[in-house]
């Protein structure tokens, strides 16, 4: 894949786990968690702003998720959230996590060569980023 791609594909990944963010922040019932997960977006927004700008360097518009995708992100939450619990939650966001570090994962593997040291930078630190967030919400499973 070419860096316009990857940045796009970081781009989809952040923008789920603010989608996921917002289906879900209003039924955690612990407090904690709640911050944790509110805490968790505004880092989702500053790599969204940061991929932005990579891409307007190149010229790019970021691509948005599908809107099919996003839909369907939003009823499969809500039919899992009925009668759920945080533990449940958090198990969801956690899944979400792990597809995201499978999917930037690959670029590292196969891809690092076709990125500027910047946005290899940026990619690393998102992976990274994920992986603590994981490790944040382990507590709450």
């Amino acid at each position: 894949m070419n860096n316009i791609d990857i940045l796009n594909e970081m781009y989809k990944v952040v923008t789920m786990g603010i989608v996921g963010i917002d289906e879900v922040k209003d039924k955690v019932l612990c407090r904690e968690l709640k911050e944790i997960i509110v805490g968790k977006k505004k880092v989702y927004q500053q790599y969204k702003l940061k991929i932005n700008k990579l891409l307007n360097k190149e010229e790019e518009t970021p691509k948005e998720i599908n809107m099919f995708v996003k839909l369907f992100n939003e009823m499969y939450t809500d039919i899992k959230l009925i009668k759920d619990d945080d533990k449940k939650i958090t198990k969801m966001m956690i899944e979400g996590m792990n597809k995201g570090i499978l999917k930037l994962n690959g670029f590292k593997n196969n891809d690092l060569d076709n990125l500027n040291s910047e946005e290899q930078k940026l990619l690393l630190d998102l992976l990274a980023t994920l992986e603590d967030q994981i490790n944040n919400l382990k507590p709450y499973l």
